[in-house]
């Protein structure tokens, strides 16, 4: 696979694989979101660490904010859609833990915001996107 990816890109993911141990350690969580089939990527990649991949381990502190219908609905109508994902962010991310967006055009109005309130909470944010990454998320894959 590294034949086939850039150095830049392997040192962003072994920056990312660094800032989880370090969060998950420090007692922090992973926190996914994401809209449509990347709203399910969330809860699948949540899901596989909080009870496990292949092995038999300790669970580790995942979530994803897809999940809870009230919470979405709420959020949604007394805040819009587009803060569907950033109010619970406020509510649920302590800084330094991960925040990974996962966005196929990278650039709807909730994962932006949810990616600016990871950052004002002082989250390690990852940014999974598709090919041209988006307007606003392009500049930039991995925020600290």
């Amino acid at each position: 696979m590294k034949q086939s990816v850039s150095d830049e890109l392997v040192g962003r993911i072994a920056q990312f694989a660094e800032k989880s141990v370090a969060a998950l350690r420090a007692g922090g969580k992973i926190v996914f979101f994401g809209n449509g089939g990347s709203a399910a990527d969330a809860m699948h990649l949540a899901a596989e660490l909080v009870v496990r991949l292949q092995t038999e381990r300790q669970g580790l502190a995942a979530l994803a904010l897809t999940t809870n219908p009230s919470v979405l609905t709420a959020a949604g109508n007394d805040y819009g859609f587009e803060r569907i994902f950033s109010r619970q962010i406020e509510s649920l991310l302590a800084p330094q833990e991960v925040l990974v967006a996962r966005s196929t055009s990278g650039n709807s109005p909730n994962i932006l915001r949810g990616v600016e309130a990871g950052r004002a909470r002082g989250a390690f944010i990852v940014a999974f996107t598709g090919e041209t990454g988006g307007a606003k998320l392009a500049a930039k894959w991995i925020y600290s």
